[in-house]
């Protein structure tokens, strides 16, 4: 389908780099440093959600940011066998949930490999502490609707991206279908990679989103 153009203009993409980025490993982060009159206060991004409060990349994290007052929250995507849109950080599905017990003859458990169905019976929150015993992984569709019914912005990660050839073009079609892009988005977006061709990719197919390049590539890369 094709991509609702947004009206809203965005920051250029060096303002990225420019904003102070503090995960929220420690309950004092929560709190953002005060900013002096006239200027922009920092920035404060619960990577991968208060990954310190709650297991990672999940709705738990999500809210567990919300309530320390980070509006922005970073997280990493990556799609399925059957082509769903899901929200993990490594390229394998063992270090951040059970998939080893559940599945233990499919190793090295990439997510690549995993339909949704599959991965969504698996328990991503037991590894961080019983209290999370259960926490699925969760889909981008349900994470963007969390963050915008809590009123937070999104800085979302394209996860390897050359493992998923044409995601770029998938996520920005989920991200219009959710309301994410046009003059009325549900909140502040900005997309990330290492990949520098998938930066590339996200820009020209919708110049109005904010993107940001990790990394420090050769500045030919990026010309």
């Amino acid at each position: 389908m094709p991509i609702r153009r947004a009206v809203r203009r965005s920051a250029p993409a060096l303002t990225l780099a420019l904003t102070v980025l503090a995960a929220l490993a420690a309950p004092a982060a929560g709190q953002a440093a005060a900013a002096e009159p006239g200027q922009d206060a920092p920035r404060v991004v619960a990577h991968r959600g208060a990954s310190g409060h709650a297991p990672e990349n999940t709705v738990a994290a999500a809210e567990a940011a919300a309530e320390l007052g980070a509006r922005w929250v970073e997280t990493d995507v990556q799609r399925t066998a059957d082509g769903e849109l899901v929200l993990v950080h490594d390229e394998t599905l063992e270090r951040t949930t059970n998939a080893e017990e559940v599945f233990p003859d499919r190793a090295p458990w990439n997510v690549s490999d995993f339909t949704a169905a599959e991965i969504a019976q698996l328990d991503a929150g037991s590894w961080y502490g019983e209290e999370f015993a259960g926490e699925p992984v969760p889909t981008l569709t349900e994470f963007l609707a969390v963050l915008e019914e809590n009123g937070q912005d999104l800085l979302l990660e394209l996860k390897s991206p050359e493992l998923y050839p044409g995601i770029e073009q998938e996520v920005l079609v989920q991200l219009a279908e959710q309301g994410w892009l046009g003059e009325d988005a549900a909140g502040e977006l900005v997309i990330q990679s290492f990949n520098a061709d998938a930066v590339r990719t996200v820009h020209e197919l919708e110049p109005s989103v904010t993107t940001g390049f990790l990394g420090t590539p050769d500045p030919d890369e990026l010309a």
